[in-house]
């Protein structure tokens, strides 16, 4: 469950309404350059650069225009059809009394040294976009997985995990593109465009209007462009993510697949996801396909129309041939420039498909977070009281309705009653996993939701009946709740968890990787390292959810006596099928419809003759080893 404020269904529709709009909105588009802000400096600097490069680029046609004026066209440079350019770059480079040959050498000197500047302003640029580009996304990829991490169990029960990691992964790297390399290709476009429109004017202003014919409608095709470009882009990442989450299930339970043999299916069923991302991208393609023909259409026909007026101003006498070369350079920058614009909207266009499920899930608050003002806890003596508890997942019938329940300071509870009786919910509040729908948990007197989630949980250890564990050494990962234990505490707590033994069978003892969740180790063996790892944090509440199911007959006898020295003075729920772990305990209460039906000691509740009872006796007819 995720139970919701007021606060967070207002933020939840919210977020609903921008997911469904079909524009974007400043807003968004402000969010995304709030990415970049922190990279700044970098990114002024590629400004700088990108400005360089673009005053070179423009450069080149008026040097390709003094060549054609001054060396190679049949009249003198001073005659009626001077160029506009030649005379300025005569003055600028001393040509007004050198030979044809001799300023030839120059000017391919002149044009090589144009290139060379250009190339290494460009590297520049690059190496600037790309360092700018990875800080982003390690920022932001950061950010994300750490706002995962403090997402409560009730985010991921109704989620698929695939999902998320193509959040973390894909969706930031299409917003990483979008807040720096094309944040820099838009700046170096823009800077082109309106210089080779200002050098253009000044060259003829005729000619200039007539090349501006081909703005409207290219961008009435980016409108149209850039909306389908927006929804496809969404799409795009949410059939990612639906594949990554078919991998994510199918391999974290591939003993599963291949013990039922169904490996075929899964096939068949990534083919399926993949067949969706094939047929979005070809929609991508097809849409772009189109687009660009259009676009190319457009500003060619403008180019063959400028190119046919401007030959008519040289024939005419009013332009030189070297500033018709020169003014279709520019034109053709024009044009390009135009098309790099129109398809940067559209990948920005993508790229917020992408940014809305990012800033989405970045907005989704944790449904378990402290309070403001909450205490941090101080020294624990363990008193534990369920003051009227009741708790329901997502607005379903209650599963605990109305639990009374007060754990003296050093006390072992066992809880037990039939599947689905609330058991394991019970443990999870008192972790805080999920706050109760109603009532209260006080610890010291104390409700849990007015403590900080950190010095709760720092003073609890919880083990599970599957037991997790990381694809790290033996020791790091019963050191997890406790990092700076010596070599010695970590033995000694594997030691009264019954692992010291098979642990120094291992090939590298400690220091031996236990795989993937574990799967180098037997269950039993994964379930004794993970209350091993309980014991070495020496917490002030216990909570046991079946932990010793997985344990053979000797092994259990040997960790429940470890327990048993490990539980005096602590505060201990045990949630148990097995005869011995009821025993052990002090009291016992029995669920049944979310309530406590039966409480006390063992003997007590079999004389009562009522559900504990005859659980009890089920368990004895099936066998001491058998559950409850």
């Amino acid at each position: 469950m995720d139970p919701g404020t007021d606060d967070d269904t207002r933020r939840s529709r919210s977020l609903k309404e921008w997911l469904g709009s079909g524009r974007p909105t400043t807003g968004e588009l402000g969010r995304l350059l709030a990415l970049a802000r922190p990279h700044g400096l970098l990114l002024a600097v590629a400004l700088l650069l990108t400005t360089g490069t673009t005053a070179v680029s423009l450069a080149i046609p008026w040097v390709l225009a003094q060549l054609v004026d001054g060396v190679l066209a049949l009249q003198p440079v001073a005659g009626a059809v001077a160029g506009r350019f030649t005379p300025h770059l005569d003055q600028l480079l001393g040509l007004a009394h050198v030979t044809a040959p001799a300023r030839l050498d120059r000017l391919a000197l002149l044009l090589l040294a144009l290139a060379v500047a250009r190339s290494l302003l460009t590297a520049g640029q690059a190496y600037a976009i790309a360092l700018a580009g990875e800080r982003a996304v390690l920022a932001l990829r950061g950010r994300l997985y750490a706002h995962l991490l403090r997402l409560g169990p009730g985010f991921y029960d109704r989620g698929r995990l695939g999902e998320h990691v193509s959040r973390v992964i894909n969706d930031v790297a299409q917003v990483q593109a979008a807040v720096t390399a094309d944040l820099a290709a838009f700046a170096a476009t823009t800077l082109t465009l309106l210089g080779a429109l200002a050098l253009l004017f000044w060259q003829s202003w005729r000619m200039s209007l007539l090349l501006l014919v081909l703005v409207p409608p290219v961008v009435g095709l980016a409108r149209l462009y850039g909306r389908s470009m927006r929804r496809l882009g969404e799409a795009y990442q949410d059939r990612l993510a639906d594949a990554s989450a078919v991998v994510e299930e199918t391999l974290a339970g591939i003993r599963l697949v291949q013990s039922f043999t169904q490996e075929r299916r899964e096939e068949e069923r990534f083919s399926a996801a993949l067949g969706n991302i094939y047929r979005t991208a070809v929609r991508r393609a097809l849409t772009l396909g189109l687009y660009s023909a259009a676009v190319a259409s457009v500003t060619f026909g403008a180019l063959v129309a400028t190119l046919w007026f401007g030959s008519q101003e040289v024939l005419l006498g009013r332009l030189s041939t070297g500033d018709l070369v020169a003014f279709v350079a520019y034109s053709s920058m024009v044009a390009t420039s135009v098309s790099v614009l129109v398809g940067l909207y559209a990948r920005w266009a993508s790229a917020l498909g992408a940014s809305r499920r990012v800033f989405a899930l970045l907005e989704r608050r944790p449904a378990i977070r402290d309070r403001p003002g909450a205490l941090a806890l101080g020294k624990v003596c363990g008193r534990l009281t369920l003051d009227g508890v009741y708790f329901s997942y997502d607005g379903g019938p209650p599963v605990l309705a109305g639990i009374d329940l007060e754990l003296a300071p050093g006390e072992t509870l066992a809880v037990v009653g039939r599947s689905g009786a609330g058991k394991s919910t019970l443990l999870h509040l008192v972790a805080r996993f999920y706050d109760p729908t109603g009532g209260r948990l006080l610890l010291d007197g104390t409700d849990l939701r007015a403590v900080t989630l950190a010095s709760l949980r720092a003073r609890l250890a919880i083990v599970t009946q599957e037991p997790i564990l990381f694809n790290a050494s033996v020791a790091e990962n019963l050191r997890y709740g406790r990092p700076c234990a010596t070599d010695t505490q970590v033995r000694a707590a594997a030691t009264a968890a019954c692992a010291h033994e098979f642990v120094a069978a291992l090939p590298c003892g400690y220091d031996t990787v236990v795989g993937d969740r574990g799967a180098r180790l037997s269950t039993g063996e994964r379930q004794r390292l993970a209350i091993a790892r309980a014991l070495l944090r020496e917490p002030e509440l216990l909570l046991l959810d079946e932990a010793t199911s997985s344990l053979d007959n000797e092994s259990e006898r040997l960790v429940q006596e470890a327990l048993g020295r490990l539980t005096e003075g602590r505060t201990t729920i045990v949630i148990a099928h097995r005869l011995s772990t009821v025993h052990d305990a002090q009291r016992i209460a029995v669920l049944d419809g979310g309530r406590v039906v039966e409480l006390g000691p063992h003997a007590e509740l079999v004389a009562r003759a009522g559900l504990y009872a005859r659980l009890y006796r089920h368990h004895l007819r099936l066998g001491p080893d058998l559950a409850l």
